[in-house]
């Protein structure tokens, strides 16, 4: 059989989704739930089409959709405020309150599909409250399951997709037992974990820690097991991989099964476990996109057809430049932050004929730079042309929480007969030198490099 024959196409999309969706920009990890600034963390409108409706609990900046009408001439969801019932979540909000979930049930009725940012049990629970399954995802248990970091080392030893070694386990002596028997350092994963280390998704255990704590190990584990959310088992345990390159491969197959975007690989940056930025077209080594490609048409698409775990998936992987060998980390059952990032500069490109976009983005500091909190508005100003499509120039893509000290999600863009990634990062240099100078601020500014 071959690639063709294993992977159905439907007509590609460039951005956005296949059919009139309804966007549920779920905030529902144990860790984020009832956190006022990260339930304000909404992207995914940027990937909207104005037959798409985006449901959100908090107003979305008004300057900023002025930006995204006005400035980048782009096409925005309808934007439906509900009320804050005070649950916690997005979705505890929509389930709490009837007279929602009888407007969706009316969409979904006319054709709209559901997509969840988080999906966990409550949004498994939102989806069975409608007549039919109104989400991309085939089987919503499948799904739920290939998000957690156990049910990902399942279903790679099932169909053979290459991961790192480690084993799942349920008590810290199991944990002594497998860490023994890798005898290197390690990463131990908490099942429904996210946001990396910062927020608690894992802790890394080194080989010097297991041998100086000696007959203690267990304490050490037992330590360290409590620094994960939720801390409860089961957990994965896998070997550290040392000098290798990150991406992430990400997949969106509708529910009937059809691919609705290519498979697209992403270079990626992260820190401590967590993403902080990407890059497109990506320049991982050679050999490393076509390898992950292949797997996602021969292997992956297919198997995640089979187990009716179709919709979309971000899976963060691992290349080793000197041996070629790839591992895959977890699986993202939802939209990633690059794809955030890559519909949004899509969307731009598309509105504002730029053709053949490169970008390049990186969480900025700008609390670092500052020294306080800086809201879009302040941003635009200071920014100014350089937040203007043209050539090149950069844009911003998380306008709510920035008024609280957040990273700005900064993006350099380039496109047209002069486009360049050199040309994206340099916007994205401009930018940050603008923001120093603008706020004093004398240190050099760390970014990640890559050969073009």
């Amino acid at each position: 059989m071959t690639i063709s024959e294993k992977t159905q196409h439907s007509e590609k999309l460039k951005w956005g989704f296949p059919q009139p969706t309804l966007l549920i920009d779920s905030q529902s990890a144990p860790k984020l739930i009832g956190d006022v600034i990260e339930q304000q963390y909404f992207r995914m409108f940027l990937m909207g089409k104005p037959e798409d409706v985006a449901l959100v609990n908090y107003p979305i900046n008004s300057a900023y959709l002025g930006y995204i009408q006005n400035t980048l001439g782009i096409p925005l969801p309808t934007i439906v405020p509900i009320e804050n019932t005070g649950k916690g979540t997005l979705t505890r909000d929509i389930l709490n309150q009837p007279e929602v979930m009888m407007h969706m049930q009316e969409l979904v009725d006319n054709g709209h599909k559901i997509q969840f940012f988080n999906f966990l049990q409550d949004e498994v629970e939102l989806a069975h409250a409608f007549t039919e399954n109104p989400t991309y995802a085939k089987n919503l248990e499948a799904y739920l399951k290939l998000g957690t970091k156990t049910g990902f080392r399942e279903f790679c030893q099932k169909y053979n997709v290459p991961i790192p070694q480690g084993a799942i386990c349920h008590t810290p002596q199991e944990v002594s037992q497998v860490l023994m028997e890798i005898d290197e350092d390690c990463i131990v994963k908490s099942d429904e974990g996210t946001g990396g280390a910062e927020l608690g998704s894992n802790v890394p255990i080194s080989k010097d820690e297991i041998l100086a704590a000696g007959k203690d190990i267990e304490i050490l584990i037992g330590n360290k097991l409590q620094q994960l959310t939720p801390a409860e088992p089961p957990y994965d345990v896998q070997q550290k991989l040392k000098n290798v390159t990150e991406g992430s491969l990400h997949i969106f197959i509708n529910s009937d099964g059809t691919v609705a975007i290519d498979p697209v690989v992403f270079g990626q940056f992260a820190h401590e476990g967590s993403y902080v930025g990407g890059h497109y077209p990506n320049h991982l080594p050679q050999g490393f996109n076509e390898k992950l490609i292949q797997l996602a048409n021969e292997i992956i698409i297919p198997a995640l057809k089979e187990e009716g775990a179709t919709g979309m998936h971000c899976m963060d992987c691992l290349f080793n430049p000197k041996t070629h060998e790839v591992a895959f980390i977890e699986d993202n059952t939802r939209p990633g932050a690059l794809d955030f990032v890559h519909h949004f500069v899509m969307k731009i490109a598309e509105a504002n004929k730029l053709t053949q976009p490169h970008w390049f983005h990186y969480q900025l500091p700008i609390k670092k730079i500052a020294g306080r909190a800086v809201p879009f508005e302040e941003l635009q100003e200071i920014l100014g042309e350089q937040l203007k499509p043209s050539e090149s120039f950069v844009a911003i893509s998380n306008p709510n929480v920035l008024s609280y000290g957040y990273d700005i999600h900064l993006t350099g863009i380039s496109g047209g007969e002069n486009g360049s990634d050199g040309q994206a990062m340099a916007a994205y240099a401009k930018a940050v030198e603008t923001l120093k100078k603008h706020f004093g601020y004398e240190k050099d500014v760390s970014l990640p490099q890559y050969e073009e």
